[in-house]
This record gives structure tokens, C-alpha cells and sequence, in this order.
């Protein structure tokens, strides 16, 4: 049970880390560029709540600790119908979202999502695509060399 309880939490560690450090780094920008030079520690932990709750679903969507036998396109679909509402949900807690909001925001938040998921599909695609290749490859190989060792 340790061989897959110890790198599960190992990677929320990292993910949390790393989704924090870029969160807080995009916020600093945005608070410099729009003039507020003070970012409260509330702020802080919300966006670390945001951050953990990411490499949650990212640990267990993109890790084969605890789905073992599924592709990218299910692994991908489980990560944005967990996440997306999560993150919904705490840019309300924060206030970057308010009342209903305006069609405007919704459009350029799903747009934004839809575009990421578009390029991660893609790239997925390419990549499964690479290593299939690269594994008929190496099949054709083993068949030339075993033909070529047994005189077939």
C-alpha cells in the first residue's frame, strides 16, 4: 500500500507547489499592473486551498496511482469535470467571479478552458501517435533481428 500511498501524496506536494508558485507569481503581476502594491494573506490561502485542490484532481486524474488502466482523453474528461467546478467555486470564494456574472466573462472563461483542452487533446493525440510509432518501430526491429538470427 506505501508503494502507492507515498508517491500519490508526493505528487500533490509537487503539483501544490508548483500550481501555487505560478498562481501567486500570475496574482503579483495582476496586482502590480492594476496598482494595488498589497496582496492580503486570506488571498493567499484561498488561492492554496485553489492549488491543492488542482493537484488533487491532477494526481488522481494524470497518475496511475489510483487509475491504472484508462487513456488520456478519459484521464484529461475526469481532470476538467472534477476541476472546473472546484475552481468555479473558489473564484467565487475569492471575488474574481460576482453575482451571475456578465456573458462576456463566462464566454472568455470557457473559451479559455475550451482552447487549453483543445491543445492538450492535440498534443495527447500527437504524442500517443509518436510512441506508437516509435513502438512499431522497435517491434520491426525485434522481427529483423529474430528473423535474421534464425535464418529465417
Amino acid at each position: 500500500m506505501n508503494d502507492r500511498v507515498i508517491p500519490f501524496v508526493k505528487n500533490i506536494r509537487d503539483y501544490t507547489a508548483y500550481i501555487f508558485s505560478w498562481l501567486t507569481i500570475l496574482i503579483i503581476i495582476v496586482s502590480f499592473a492594476g496598482g494595488n502594491i498589497s496582496i492580503s494573506a486570506t488571498l493567499l490561502a484561498k488561492v492554496l486551498l485553489l492549488s491543492v485542490i488542482a493537484a488533487f484532481s491532477c494526481t488522481v486524474a494524470f497518475t496511475r496511482t489510483v487509475i491504472r488502466k484508462k487513456g488520456f482523453l478519459f484521464r484529461i474528461n475526469l481532470f476538467a469535470l472534477v476541476f472546473i467546478p472546484s475552481e468555479i467555486a473558489v473564484f467565487y470564494w475569492i471575488g474574481i467571479f460576482s453575482g451571475k456574472g456578465t456573458p462576456v466573462q463566462w464566454v472568455v472563461f470557457f473559451g479559455v478552458i475550451l482552447s487549453l483542452y483543445s491543445i492538450s487533446v492535440s498534443i495527447g493525440t500527437l504524442a500517443c501517435r509518436n510512441e506508437g510509432r516509435s513502438i512499431n518501430n522497435l517491434l520491426d526491429n525485434y522481427k529483423k533481428g529474430r528473423n535474421n538470427h534464425h535464418g529465417e
